[in-house]
């Protein structure tokens, strides 16, 4: 099936994946973009991500809220001392990429009740990608004044790729899980609900009376079954 935030997923890590590949060829040659534009387009594809997730669960685009993670950036860059601020920069950076992270963690633990395999590992993965962005903050306030903060960004930088490789994979994976166990449960409503009331038909109430006396049988408990014969039921 078409499902439109699979879409919005597969687009977010293909401009992911441009904005590295611009971010990679900015530090050989010089590059017509405005500055910080790598960072920027690496910021919108984190707020696709968590508009995907919205979209699944039929909730609208905030555009605002997508955007304002590279516009930020964009308006820090156009401070001329932005770009020799290294500790700024980190910080910054981080607490973007981090705050789209919680924010996927929100949408997927808010709907946790129609994830039938399981909130945990949709919301653990954004989390720790949440953790790990944020680390350096406290990182970087620990450090004396006149601290080494190249080997921090360094050590940090080795720690967010690796956290963002899980990350990546991660969430697609998720994605599709997701969205593979709606189709699933639609096909399966179909399947044992009737289409005007909503009840189970003979095929779902054949199912969860099997499946109810199978768990009373093990419970050494008995099961009941009330039949009422409605006459003039379409009058009712």
């Amino acid at each position: 099936d078409r499902v439109r935030a699979l879409a919005w997923w597969g687009c977010a890590y293909l401009l992911g994946g441009f904005a590295i590949a611009i971010w990679n060829v900015e530090t050989f040659i010089a590059s017509p973009l405005p500055t910080g534009f790598a960072n920027a387009l690496l910021f919108v594809s984190c707020g696709m991500i968590w508009s995907a997730a919205r979209l699944f669960y039929g909730r609208p685009v905030l555009w605002s809220a997508l955007m304002a993670g590279a516009v930020a950036w964009l308006a820090a860059s156009m401070v001329p001392a932005f770009a020799q601020w290294t500790t700024i920069r980190i910080l910054l950076s981080s607490l973007i990429v981090a705050s789209y992270s919680f924010l996927i963690s929100a949408e997927l633990w808010r709907e946790r009740r129609r994830q039938p395999f399981g909130r945990l590992p949709a919301v653990f993965v954004p989390i720790l990608h949440f953790a790990i962005f944020l680390s350096p903050i406290p990182l970087a306030s620990l450090l004396p004044s006149g601290g080494n903060i190249t080997n921090l960004a360094s050590g940090w930088m080795m720690v967010a790729v690796l956290g963002t490789v899980f990350y990546v994979v991660g969430t697609a994976f998720i994605g599709l899980a997701i969205a593979k166990e709606r189709a699933i449960r639609i096909h399966r409503d179909a399947a044992s609900l009737d289409e005007l009331t909503g009840l189970l038909n003979r095929r779902g109430f054949l199912h969860a009376a099997q499946s109810l006396v199978a768990r009373q049988t093990k419970l050494r408990k008995p099961a009941s079954v009330l039949m009422c014969d409605l006459d003039n039921f379409k009058s009712i």
